[in-house]
């Protein structure tokens, strides 16, 4: 089954898409944020402890062998390295510079009672420094070691490591975000296929299931709920189609009976005069009616019942049209257009007569003066159309008009002959037969224009 590729099915599989990928997005940018500042955190660490012990190691020379003993220590290339004399002025200096590092710190005073010190300190506005001070006693005279490092390089890394994880973010969103789409389109194919069957089953074809997955999952227990609660659907269908079809065939017999009566007493001299003359005529009249209403239920009974199973046959479209034609011509005294192409569809010959003379019908009793039937074939389709002069059927009436018991109040009257099942009887068989039945304005008569499209099955 091919999946439809509209907006609204891709509703909750964007959704989850989105929501994936942001969740991750976030994630992904707060542990590269985290890791960062682990990964700078660890690295000042492991320099302030070699700033420390390269200060302790000058600082234990300076005070068992004097000043002069700091320059005999190997220092390492990356420190920097001072020697402040009691009134803190630079001895011995390794980068050039000749102000005290000690001066730098922010805060008052150099030393600690540990006797080494460490803090980070802006050697300028760009180049942040990492320092340690220890004061070392010698000859009764106190001098300070300072050794100092920048920190750019531990910037550079931690940068350049956070850069680059950054720059592969998009590409990991990217692939959880196709990951997620590919998981929920697959979790979501049971639930497409259910609602695939749901829409093709009508009130003619109750008797369809939705497939169940294996998976034994809620949505398997949804589907298995679905097909339960159709399976009540067609028992209340099939209960109440029986129903009608059973009231309107024990109808039958005593409308019978009172059409024969009503016959003789018409032929009854004795009901030739008086108030008999007539009520007898009215009351033909409404027995006829009766007798319509009874076979159009009759009719939409086997037709819900019958559904889909139809007899199918080739069937004239043309020849059906061109018949009713005949018979209006014959019996309305309106005007009669056709316009009538060879056609041929697959159907019940029977009931597609009958939706011709119902439009037919429905027609002439709206018509002011002239009724126009077309037959067409377009390409796999195959259009009758029935139009009249009349007032036409208002927009928003225009669905409501097929529903059964359904008239307009505008000449929709008794005396018109109207049941309220002819469009009805219309709309069930043309969908039985799997086609659509639709009304407008018609474009060149002004009033109704009916219009069923069919499967055809070629001209005829």
């Amino acid at each position: 089954m091919q999946l439809r590729d509209s907006p609204a099915r891709h509703g909750l599989r964007r959704q989850v898409t989105v929501l994936t990928g942001a969740l991750v997005a976030v994630a992904l940018v707060a542990g590269v944020l985290v890791f960062a500042t682990l990964l700078y955190r660890v690295l000042v660490g492991q320099l302030t402890s070699s700033v420390v012990s390269e200060t302790g190691i000058i600082a234990d020379a300076v005070a068992a062998h004097g000043p002069a003993a700091a320059r005999s220590v190997g220092f390492a290339a990356a420190f920097d390295v001072q020697l402040l004399d009691p009134d803190g002025n630079v001895m011995l200096t390794t980068s050039g510079q000749t102000q005290p590092l000690s001066l730098l710190r922010p805060e008052a005073g150099l030393l600690v009672s540990q006797g080494v010190d460490a803090w980070w300190v802006p050697f300028d506005t760009d180049q942040p420094m990492l320092v340690a001070v220890a004061g070392v006693d010698y000859d009764d005279a106190t001098y300070t070691v300072l050794v100092g490092t920048p920190l750019d390089r531990i910037h550079d890394t931690v940068s350049l490591t956070a850069g680059v994880l950054l720059a592969a973010v998009p590409a990991l969103v990217a692939l959880v975000a196709g990951l997620s789409w590919w998981v929920v389109v697959r979790a979501l194919r049971p639930v497409e296929d259910i609602r695939a069957r749901v829409e093709a089953v009508t009130a003619t074809n109750l008797s369809e299931r939705v497939p169940v997955p294996a998976s034994g999952d809620e949505i398997a227990a949804l589907a298995t709920t679905m097909n339960g609660m159709l399976a009540r659907l067609e028992e209340a269908r099939d209960v109440q189609t029986r129903f009608v079809a059973d009231a309107s065939h024990e109808l039958r017999s005593p409308i019978t009976a009172l059409s024969g009566a009503l016959e003789l007493m018409a032929d009854d001299p004795a009901a030739q005069s008086g108030s008999l003359a007539a009520l007898v005529p009215l009351a033909r009249e409404e027995t006829d009616r009766l007798q319509g209403l009874v076979s159009g239920l009759l009719r939409l009974a086997r037709a819900d019942a019958a559904g889909a199973l139809l007899p199918v046959s080739d069937v004239d479209l043309d020849d059906l049209a061109l018949a009713e034609v005949t018979r209006l011509r014959a019996t309305s005294g309106l005007t009669i257009r056709a316009e009538v192409h060879p056609v041929r569809v697959l159907g019940d010959a029977g009931a597609l007569a009958q939706v011709v003379r119902n439009l037919a019908d429905n027609a002439v009793r709206h018509a002011r003066t002239t009724v126009a039937v077309g037959v067409r074939f377009s390409g796999t389709t195959a259009r009758l159309t029935v139009e009249d002069d009349g007032t036409g059927v208002p927009p928003e009436e225009r669905t409501r008009v097929f529903e059964r018991f359904v008239r307009l109040d505008e000449s929709r009257s008794r005396d018109a002959g109207g049941s309220g099942l002819g469009l009805a009887i219309v709309a069930e068989t043309v969908h039985a037969h799997g086609g659509t039945v639709t009304v407008d304005a018609s474009p060149t008569l002004g009033g109704a224009r009916f219009i069923v499209d069919l499967p055809a099955g070629g001209p005829s």
